[in-house]
């Protein structure tokens, strides 16, 4: 059955209003008349594609997050680059800080995907992968070489 068939069983216009107060929000979200063209399978391919970059986000942060701790805990926290990280790091825990930062960047993703700003998560993760993941690599590989 598709879309057209499922609209015209639950009764035209009716319908658009239906869904919205007995399915699960993230069939229609974003959409505030009609209906969102949805896979076999009940998700839209905005969905798919916001729960894959919200995901890809949460990881880079975890990576971020180890390849972080590997490297202060390796260097010190003055080859930290964000000055308010190593200046709380000089205060307090390397670990409660860095745990801190990483759990704030998460639910903030968590957050802009949730407001469906899904293109905004896809550039802030690319940007963590060029400007914190492959410099802490380069960092990391290098000192395991010598």
């Amino acid at each position: 059955m598709n879309i057209h068939d499922q609209k015209a069983r639950l009764g035209g216009s009716r319908g658009d209003f239906w869904y919205r107060k007995h399915l699960p929000k993230f069939l229609w979200h974003g959409h505030c008349t009609g209906w969102v063209d949805t896979m076999e399978d009940g998700m839209s391919h905005q969905t798919l594609l916001g729960n894959f970059t919200v995901v890809a986000f949460i990881l880079v942060q975890f990576l971020d997050g180890m390849a972080t701790y590997l490297g202060l805990t390796q260097f010190g926290t003055s080859i930290e680059a964000n000055p308010i990280l190593r200046s709380l790091m000089d205060h307090y825990d390397i670990v409660l800080v860095l745990t801190s930062a990483k759990l704030f960047a998460t639910i903030a993703g968590a957050v802009l995907h949730l407001l469906q700003f899904h293109l905004l998560v896809a550039a802030l993760t690319a940007l963590y992968i060029l400007l914190a993941i492959v410099p802490w690599l380069e960092v990391l590989s290098l000192h395991c070489l010598c």
